[in-house]
């Protein structure tokens, strides 16, 4: 690394870190339920026992995307606003919706919108299928592509000097051999076995209809630090996802082994403990000075869970999760209305990536579309993206609470507000709280006489 001669601190290069490609991957594999890299941590950390012990593994990673990225469950609606200030016209939004229903894009990025709360960034590509006149649209965790980012303009697309994909190019029932597809401002090549193939061309140039820019797209989770393509991963997510899997499988073998106890031969040879067969149907003679006993021995396991239950209930806090889904401890009313609001203010946050993505996806597309036309019948538009997703639930007893103060504060009055509720006139609504209050006083009393 080179340092800063006045600085020692300060340096003027540093190294990439390479564990950012393998963490992205074991977050992909988590999402999926893949837990196959447990098993390796389980060996190293338990060299002699790993394979008594049962994996226990919760889908910490998948739950947490899939209760953040609500955004695509049902499909968005879509307007195209052209710099004039009007909107595309109805034959060419009809047209685009179809598109994107043949394109399969609001499932593409359902998918994408989950995996990138973890990702953070998550980069696509329109492409040509070989032999027709169809697109494919293909998106990439961080794992599965390259990017020699703009050391200034690193977010922008269109500023990167060359992408690389790792794209599947030969598959059957054992193998899956992958390609490469590189794309830089002087083509777009796939490779393989040692082969280039053209991807938009049979030379690998692009269409003049591309105007010298990618179909490239990315959805990103924040902003990634200076010179770098990728936001940082969750590694948080991660970690809670391996420490609750390796814990509560060790925490499920100590108990299990602590529950069967220990059995103990008093004056007893090797030779003879090694001989003995316990069970129901089997008769163990001893001699008169020799003792079998078990011993049962205590897991000590109450503590070990009660720690594993604290620290995720930091990690559910901290991405903004719901408690009660992972946590067994109880969750105050004021706790549970903050836990809504971060999980809103998250939701909003990633409301705001999905539709930079959702613009950068169609200014992708445009190039596309001209290409096959061979005009620029597509225009520049500015997307915009309404989601049909549910408002979070209320805290019912603090909106009572509210209102109850305001009524004491003369902001407003409780005729007002079964007036709105019920659609009448305030003197209605007058009459009928004086009414139900007079009949609430009749039960109480009846009550009272009752007691």
């Amino acid at each position: 690394m080179k340092r800063s001669p006045l600085n020692s601190h300060f340096l003027l290069s540093e190294k990439r870190d390479t564990d950012f490609w393998k963490m992205s991957k074991t977050l992909d594999e988590f999402y999926r339920r893949d837990f196959s890299s447990i098993v390796d941590s389980m060996k190293g950390l338990f060299p002699r026992s790993w394979q008594n012990r049962l994996q226990a593994d919760v889908p910490l990673v998948e739950t947490m995307c899939k209760s953040i990225a609500v955004q695509y469950r049902e499909p968005p609606s879509r307007r195209y606003l052209l710099p004039s200030g009007e909107y595309i016209s109805r034959p060419q939004s009809r047209a685009l919706s179809r598109l994107y229903k043949a394109l399969n894009v609001n499932n593409v990025f359902k998918v994408a919108a989950e995996k990138l709360v973890v990702q953070r960034t998550m980069t696509g590509v329109i492409l040509p299928q070989p032999g027709t006149n169809r697109s494919a649209v293909m998106v990439f965790s961080p794992f599965e592509v390259e990017v020699d980012a703009h050391p200034l303009l690193n977010e922008d697309p269109q500023a990167v000097e060359e992408y690389r994909f790792r794209v599947p190019m030969r598959a059957d029932y054992e193998d899956i051999e992958y390609g490469l597809l590189r794309m830089n401002k002087e083509g777009a090549f796939y490779e393989f076995r040692g082969k280039k193939t053209g991807v938009y061309r049979e030379d690998g140039s692009y269409p003049e209809e591309f105007e010298g820019r990618y179909p490239v797209f990315v959805f990103r989770l924040g902003s990634p630090p200076k010179a770098s393509w990728f936001c940082s991963l969750a590694s948080d997510a991660m970690t809670a996802q391996q420490i609750l899997s390796l814990c509560t499988a060790d925490a499920i073998h100590s108990s299990r082994y602590a529950s069967w106890g220990q059995r103990v031969m008093v004056n007893g040879d090797r030779n003879q403990v090694d001989a003995i067969t316990m069970g129901p149907e089997t008769i163990v003679g001893i001699d008169d000075d020799q003792e079998l006993k078990i011993i049962n021995g205590k897991a000590n396991s109450q503590d070990y869970l009660n720690t594993i239950d604290h620290y995720l209930k930091y990690v559910v806090h901290h991405n903004n999760l719901n408690p009660s889904f992972f946590s067994k401890f109880p969750i105050t009313g004021l706790s549970k209305q903050m836990d809504l609001f971060d999980r809103q203010s998250m939701r909003m946050d990633m409301v705001q990536s999905l539709q930079a993505g959702e613009q950068s996806f169609y200014d992708a597309l445009r190039l596309v579309l001209n290409a096959g036309v061979r005009s620029n019948s597509w225009p520049v538009a500015t997307l915009e993206v309404q989601y049909q997703v549910d408002e979070m639930p209320q805290n019912v007893l603090q909106e009572a609470q509210a209102r109850v103060i305001d009524w004491k504060a003369g902001i407003s009055s409780p005729f007002e507000y079964v007036a709105r509720e019920r659609g009448i006139s305030v003197e209605e609504a007058r009459e009928l709280v004086e009414r139900n209050a007079e009949e609430y006083r009749t039960l109480e009393a009846a009550r009272m006489v009752q007691e």
